[in-house]
């Protein structure tokens, strides 16, 4: 474990500009892949930042995608929890929009 082991960062990261991604990314990629942070609800999560071990979590049945349980990160601080936590994210049948023809 670093000394860094116990930051925890805001998210989400702050751009120097609308087209460019924060110079955080690359950081917490070579450096520290699983960081912790803290969500604008005030509520902590696990950010993963290499896409492998996106795919991996993704792909294994052990990881829950119940974002309507009490223990779910909200992304913001109301009694909903934002975009998650209201009718739409607990409709598991909702059909898909149609795609471009």
């Amino acid at each position: 474990m670093g000394e860094r082991d116990d930051i925890v960062l805001d998210y989400p990261l702050p751009n120097p500009s609308a087209l460019e991604a924060s110079p955080e990314w690359a950081r917490l990629r070579a450096e520290c892949p699983a960081a912790r942070i803290r969500l604008a609800s005030g509520d902590e999560a696990v950010l993963l930042t290499r896409h492998e071990d996106v795919r991996a979590v993704l792909f294994d049945p052990r990881f829950q995608r119940q974002l309507d349980t009490a223990e779910a990160a909200r992304i913001s601080d109301d009694e909903e929890g934002g975009l998650f936590g209201g009718e739409v994210s607990s409709c598991p049948t909702a059909p898909c929009p149609p795609g471009p023809r």
